[in-house]
């Protein structure tokens, strides 16, 4: 009997030994794939989730009164604006949690859109008078305004619409590792892509 109790002990002691061994591996195995899914959000800082291009036409017109209100001295340009428009998200931004028991990573929210235009003006139909002639201010005026134009212009577009969709979508393809490892990807409740918050950048 007492060698059985021998054996039972080395028995009960060689099968805790091996689970403390696995826990630790696991936990091991955990926290590097916490730190792979960290890294991987914090190497990709920016996510450019769409890139478009875009033109509209601005006409500028100003008049000023010259001698009382006998005579006008007009300006006038039309201008062509052309752009690279990009959407853009930071991803130190994005508020996530990890629940290492059940392998769910939870976006709690995301970041805000930034829309980054690269604007190219063309000048046509240039004319003005002697008395009121182009300066640095009104050329200053006339991209600010044309750049504003165009801003909304975009805001109305599919490709503005659609930029937390694609969000979703790059999110899903930034954690496809993390799923291959029983990782699941989660939103909170009343996170969905109509939900994003707009702003407008340059």
């Amino acid at each position: 009997m007492r060698k059985y109790g021998i054996g039972l002990f080395f028995i009960i002691g060689a099968v805790l030994i091996w689970y403390l061994w696995n826990q630790q591996q696991t936990q091991k195995q955990t926290l590097a794939e916490i730190s792979a899914i960290e890294t991987k959000v914090e190497n990709v800082g920016k996510l450019i989730v769409s890139e478009g291009h875009y033109s509209d036409i601005y006409n500028f017109k100003d008049s000023k009164a010259i001698f009382g209100e006998y005579f006008q001295a007009r300006k006038k340009a039309l201008v062509v604006v052309r752009s690279e428009v990009l959407m853009v998200y930071d991803l130190h931004q994005l508020e996530y949690a990890l629940d290492t028991a059940n392998k769910i990573i939870q976006i709690q929210k995301i970041p805000v859109l930034e829309m980054k235009l690269h604007p190219d003006f063309e000048y046509y139909d240039i004319s003005q008078d002697y008395f009121n002639s182009f300066s640095e201010k009104d050329y200053n005026y006339i991209k600010e305004s044309a750049t504003e134009l165009l801003k909304r212009k975009v805001r109305l577009s599919k490709q503005y619409k659609n930029a937390p969709n694609r969000l979703i979508s790059e999110l899903t393809q930034l954690f496809v590792l993390s799923k291959s490892q029983g990782w699941a990807l989660q939103y909170a409740e009343g996170i969905e892509a109509t939900d994003s918050i707009f702003q407008g950048g340059n």
